[in-house]
């Protein structure tokens, strides 16, 4: 609960007089918002049931209906709200909101502050999503192809290095084929196999 003081010194902050035919609501609205909770687009109109007072904070929307035996009370949650239209007209502004399959529609003479409303209220959606999507993927948290493992080769624990086995030089070398030595043209056809089988030297003392 936060104080009629501070409510009025919330409203100066923001440019808005309060309104003789909102009385009760601004009082009402006292109750609703939590210690540090900040003001910031208030808009005075009315909607199907008569005039009403709504205004944004740094955590939802409030529509605030006070009237005699009397009293209604919508509490929007900014990642509730799934769509936001806006219309213009030359003497009032309708303001639509769309959550959990219900609409609130919301006009006013006071067009200018109606639509900054809009603006902060689509602002603040948007900067929600982008906090949600970086909760859910955090950077660096990229899908990654695990690399290929011979075999015999047991997984390593993540963060180590993954190298290419090397056969040792004795082998390779031994498996090298002379430049004067003549291929063996009974040696098989097949590249897969003849990179793995020895060149074998014809005798040529041989007859």
């Amino acid at each position: 609960m936060v104080g009629l003081e501070n409510i009025l010194r919330q409203f100066r902050r923001l440019g808005v007089k309060p309104s003789f035919w909102a009385k009760a609501e601004i009082k009402e609205l006292g109750s609703l918002l939590v210690p540090g909770e900040q003001l910031t687009n208030v808009v005075f109109g009315w909607y199907e049931n008569g005039f009403a007072l709504l205004c944004c904070t740094d955590q939802r929307v409030l529509l605030i209906d006070k009237k005699p035996f009397f009293l209604k009370l919508e509490d929007l949650r900014y990642d509730k709200i799934s769509e936001v239209r806006f219309l213009n007209r030359l003497l009032d502004s309708t303001l639509v909101l769309s959550y959990a399959g219900m609409k609130l529609d919301f006009k006013s003479w006071d067009q200018k502050g109606l639509r900054k409303l809009m603006i902060n209220v689509q602002e603040t959606i948007m900067r929600h999503n982008q906090q949600e999507r970086q909760i859910s993927n955090p950077i660096g948290s990229e899908y990654r192809e695990p690399p290929f493992l011979l075999p015999t080769e047991e997984p390593r624990p993540s963060g180590m290095s993954y190298e290419l086995l090397s056969y040792p030089e004795e082998f390779v070398k031994g498996n090298e084929r002379e430049p004067t030595m003549p291929m063996n043209p009974y040696a098989p056809t097949n590249r897969f196999l003849r990179r793995r089988l020895p060149y074998v030297a014809l005798d040529q003392t041989a007859e």
